[in-house]
């Protein structure tokens, strides 16, 4: 299983974290960002694991995986 965590401010709080069972499928961030979803235009950062990672990354069947939006200051 992979331990889905987003941290979007405008998510709906009750779909921030998640599951998702892969089935054995090969599935990169992008792709997973895609089914749930998301705008890829609003994460900032994606970890695996705590490292973070790049879109195109294979995403392991048992991970815990974290999205989080982009950051902005004034």
């Amino acid at each position: 299983m992979v331990e889905v965590h987003i941290f979007l401010p405008l998510w709906p709080a009750d779909m921030r974290d998640q599951e998702l069972d892969l089935g054995g499928r090969q599935v990169r961030v992008h792709e997973l960002i895609a089914s749930l979803g998301l705008n890829p235009d609003e994460v900032g950062i994606v970890t695996i694991d705590g490292r973070q990672c790049e879109d195109d990354a294979v995403v392991p069947q048992t991970c815990r995986l974290c999205i989080f939006g982009l950051l902005s200051g004034g």
